[in-house]
């Protein structure tokens, strides 16, 4: 039985080559037809092609799922300016208050626009927009749904601020606003 599986592995049944002749590639020996006359820098060339084929198709894939992505990511961007303005606010911070809420508004549209026009997958919508940004995108115009969508960020913005009780010595109200803004780095959303 031993000797049964050891013949299985024997070079000489499964290399494809005969006893008598030198060891040849298992490409050229499989067939004698163009790929057994094929020189090796002609084969060489041909794999090059192919390869190179599949990069550029891969590429332009790629580019396409990268582009539906990014559009994707608008989502994300309108929910995060939205929270973040209202962490600008408490923290009495008026003019990137504003700046952040135009970020949010301006991303909140084009993204919108880009999904009914059906240029954002499936795939790029589950990893790059928040469930919350999901659940509010029914509505009769986009900009009902970015009323919807600014209401939810903001209230949860400004909820885990004012009514978060940090204890009788902690931080106020504003400190705790300042202190999301700058760790959600609200600074650089553009």
């Amino acid at each position: 039985m031993l000797a049964l599986s050891l013949t299985a592995f024997d070079p000489k049944r499964t290399s494809g080559r005969h006893p008598n002749k030198p060891f040849q590639s298992g490409i050229v020996s499989l067939s004698a037809g163009w790929v057994g006359r094929m020189r090796r820098c002609e084969f060489l060339g041909v794999l090059g092609g192919a390869a190179a084929t599949l990069a550029v198709c891969t590429t332009v894939l790629n580019a396409a799922d990268e582009k539906a992505f990014e559009k994707a990511l608008l989502g994300h961007i309108m929910w995060s300016a939205f929270q973040c303005s209202t962490y600008a606010e408490l923290s009495d911070y008026k003019s990137e208050q504003e700046r952040l809420h135009l970020v949010g508004l301006n991303a909140g549209r084009t993204f919108l626009e880009a999904m009914k026009a059906g240029q954002i997958s499936e795939q790029a919508l589950r990893e790059a927009v928040p469930i919350n940004v999901l659940q509010r995108l029914e509505g009769p115009s986009n900009e009902v749904i970015i009323d919807k969508i600014y209401a939810a960020a903001t209230g949860y913005a400004r909820d885990y601020i004012v009514k978060r009780k940090t204890g009788i010595w902690g931080p106020t109200e504003k400190q705790e606003a300042r202190s999301y803004y700058s760790n959600q780095n609200c600074i650089l959303i553009r």
